[in-house]
């Protein structure tokens, strides 16, 4: 029924919309209105004998009470009317109609869907691939050393362990954020690598750059064991909790670390992938980052490693 009563109130969504589309009109609109009942005010504190004095049939006209009045009232009631929708939206009470409080968005800088937002920020590797002749690069121009268009370049490891190397070097650190205020907590079902592409690596010159920042949280860990163009490469969680989930209250964000190994050779490019659930609902909803993401895992014969020196790359 509320609802109803208010379809005619164009939403809170509809108006942001517009002010961001249209500035221009906006502040028009704005200040005919603000000039409108300055107008509305002068009529009706106006100086009667100058109205008189200037013979005027507009001024005779305007000079009538009623329309004064009418005109400040109009302008007073459509104010308090503004300020109200105002109040409704910052205080959204829970009484509020959805057409006027629609649902908040939190504000994320990378890709979403209107639910969350995800996007890789970082790559962990502390050897990086060097395209194309070592010896074309020097200190002011070296191959792309951070974010997450920076290639990693990583030697295939056979398994050491029950499940993985011991020394995981190359790890893709992601930020999450639930950005829903009205659908209450999330929990991240999966986490997955999404291979867009995979092929043979040629040889592959690396440079290494030292150790970098690490990141541990939230830790998942992807084994690379074929999978081709289309396929998942999946993440599983190693936390402290086994099987636990990240889980996100309204406007909470965190940081998914994925370490990643492979013991085959291969030239892989991938998508992060995250399925999650709100709690209070039954659905999966998944989200891909479109960012792609690029690793070589290579294999000793098709290594060679080079270190700065003295401004350029040399071999170690």
């Amino acid at each position: 029924m509320k609802d109803t009563a208010t379809s005619f109130v164009p939403s809170a969504l509809t108006v942001d919309t517009f002010v961001k589309t249209y500035p221009a009109l906006t502040a028009a609109v704005i200040a005919i209105a603000a000039l409108a009942t300055l107008a509305a005010g002068l009529i009706v504190w106006r100086d009667p004998g100058a109205a008189r004095a200037s013979r005027s049939a507009v001024a005779a006209w305007l000079q009538r009470p009623l329309v004064g009045l009418t005109s400040l009232s109009v302008a007073t009631a459509s104010s308090l009317a503004l300020i109200g929708v105002l109040a409704l939206l910052a205080i959204r009470p829970a009484w509020c109609p959805t057409k006027i409080c629609e649902p908040g968005l939190a504000s994320y800088p990378g890709p979403q869907d209107g639910y969350i937002g995800a996007d890789v920020f970082d790559i962990q590797t502390d050897t990086i691939l060097i395209p194309g002749d070592p010896a074309t690069y020097s200190l002011g121009h070296m191959p792309v050393a951070g974010g997450a268009s920076t290639v990693g370049a990583v030697l295939a490891q056979p398994v050491t362990g029950p499940n993985a190397p011991s020394n995981l070097p190359y790890g893709v650190v992601a930020r999450v954020q639930n950005l829903r205020s009205d659908l209450g907590e999330l929990t991240i079902e999966s986490v997955a690598l999404v291979v867009m592409r995979a092929r043979a690596p040629g040889h592959v010159n690396a440079w290494r750059r030292g150790p970098v920042v690490g990141y541990d949280q939230n830790p998942f860990l992807a084994n690379y064991a074929g999978q081709t163009a289309g396929e998942r490469i999946q993440a599983i969680y190693t936390g402290p909790v086994p099987f636990g989930h990240v889980t996100l209250k309204p406007g909470e964000s965190d940081v998914l670390t994925v370490k990643a190994w492979s013991a085959l050779p291969a030239d892989i490019s991938f998508r992060l992938q995250i399925s999650y659930r709100y709690l209070g609902e039954s659905n999966t909803r998944v989200f891909e980052d479109p960012q792609t993401i690029e690793v070589v895992f290579a294999s000793q014969l098709q290594w060679s490693e080079f270190e700065l020196h003295n401004g350029t790359l040399r071999p170690s």
